[in-house]
């Protein structure tokens, strides 16, 4: 791949209140077992990390994981 990914957005309808999605969606300490990701923070302009290696992310190995950032929260 040459160019970098556009933006990924998508829409979800969840039966559930506001308040508690969004705990679910943005919380740290659930963050990274729903989404699988490794050093998330709830902050604009966090650095966090997708690790497709299982064994690299119980290392916290972050070689080859894709690299995100929190732009808006």
């Amino acid at each position: 791949m040459t160019e970098p990914l556009g933006p990924i957005s998508e829409e979800v309808t969840i039966a559930r209140p506001l308040e508690r999605v969004w705990q679910t969606l943005t919380d740290e300490a659930s963050v990274s077992s729903w989404l699988g990701c490794m050093r998330y923070k709830q902050e604009v302009g966090a650095l966090f990390y997708m690790q497709q290696d299982r064994q690299k992310a119980a290392r916290d190995d972050i070689d080859g994981a894709t690299h995100c950032e929190i732009l808006v929260l």
